[in-house]
C-alpha cells in the first residue's frame, strides 16, 4: 500500500480490502491494513485536537475585538455627545440615542450568541 494515498483513497482501499477478504488471507495483512488505518487515524486525529485549538482561540480574540469594537463607540450613546457631535436638538438626539442603544445591544446578544455557537461541537448540533 503507497504511503501517497490521502484519507479518502486510504478508506477506499481499507472497504476493498474488507470485501475481498476471505478465510485464506494472510493474517499479516489484515494487520498490515489495519495498522495503516490506525497510523492515518491517529495522525487524522492530531491534526483535528490542533485546528480545533486555533478556531478556538480566534473565536475568542474575534469575541475580544468585537467587544472592543462595540466599546469604543459607547459615546454614541450618549445623548449629549449625540447632541455635539451632530449639532441636532435634544429632542432628535434623544431619538438617535433610542436606536443606538437597540443596535449597540443587538449587535452584544448577536456577537455572544455567535461565540456561544461557535464553542459548540459540531457533533452536538
Amino acid at each position: 500500500m503507497s504511503d501517497s494515498l490521502n484519507n479518502k483513497e486510504l478508506v477506499a482501499v481499507g472497504h476493498q480490502f474488507a470485501k475481498a477478504m476471505s478465510t485464506d488471507t494472510p493474517i499479516i495483512d489484515m494487520a498490515k491494513i489495519v495498522s495503516r488505518l490506525a497510523e492515518r487515524l491517529d495522525c487524522t486525529t492530531a491534526a483535528l485536537r490542533e485546528m480545533t485549538k486555533q478556531r478556538d482561540a480566534l473565536a475568542a480574540m474575534q469575541q475580544q475585538v468585537i467587544r472592543k469594537a462595540l466599546d469604543d463607540c459607547c459615546e454614541y450613546l450618549d445623548r449629549d455627545c449625540i447632541m455635539e457631535s451632530n449639532g441636532i436638538s435634544y429632542e432628535d438626539a434623544a431619538q438617535r440615542e433610542v436606536g443606538a442603544i437597540a443596535l449597540y445591544n443587538a449587535l452584544l446578544r448577536r456577537e455572544q450568541f455567535n461565540y456561544h455557537q461557535q464553542m459548540i461541537p459540531r457533533c452536538q448540533r
